[in-house]
């Protein structure tokens, strides 16, 4: 269990941070959007978990886990640090390392990710949770990023 970080399910409170948080450009523009989607559409089946710094009970992220719907044993993660300040602090190969304890509970063997590729810090954060590169995705919405890893962590 990580001394710094906890791990809760997101309250409606906590979807408006999270918005507030996707809408700032750095962020859409690192998550490969552009623009903010609605954390988990209500059909997905999917789950929101908010990072919360232990220090001081603050939320500071979150991690999405999408496309759960019809019985999947995977999903599609997501993860968010909201304030700048708080990025590169090792808050997010902590998180995860609390996602690991969690996924098998929600019925999941396994999540995977999509990654710019020249988004070097989030791609070490991942292999340092244990992801692997899998395949490159060509193609993506980003003119200065062409690909994105896709990458994979099985319980």
């Amino acid at each position: 269990m990580s001394e710094r970080i906890a791990l809760r399910t997101a309250t409606q409170r906590d979807r408006e941070r999270i918005r507030t948080w996707v809408r700032r450009p750095e962020v859409a523009n690192a998550m490969g959007s552009g623009r903010c989607d609605d954390p988990v559409p209500p059909d997905d089946g999917g789950q929101v978990f908010m990072m919360i710094r232990r220090r001081d009970d603050e939320p500071i992220g979150y991690i999405e886990l999408r496309d759960m719907k019809h019985g999947r044993r995977a999903a599609e993660l997501l993860m968010c640090i909201g304030d700048p300040a708080d990025r590169g602090r090792g808050y997010g190969p902590e998180a995860l390392e609390e996602l690991k304890h969690v996924l098998p509970h929600v019925g999941l063997d396994a999540v995977y990710l999509r990654v710019f590729t020249d988004n070097d810090v989030a791609v070490r954060c991942y292999e340092k949770a244990g992801f692997t590169k899998t395949a490159v995705q060509e193609g993506t919405l980003r003119r200065d990023a062409p690909s994105k890893y896709l990458m994979e962590y099985w319980v």
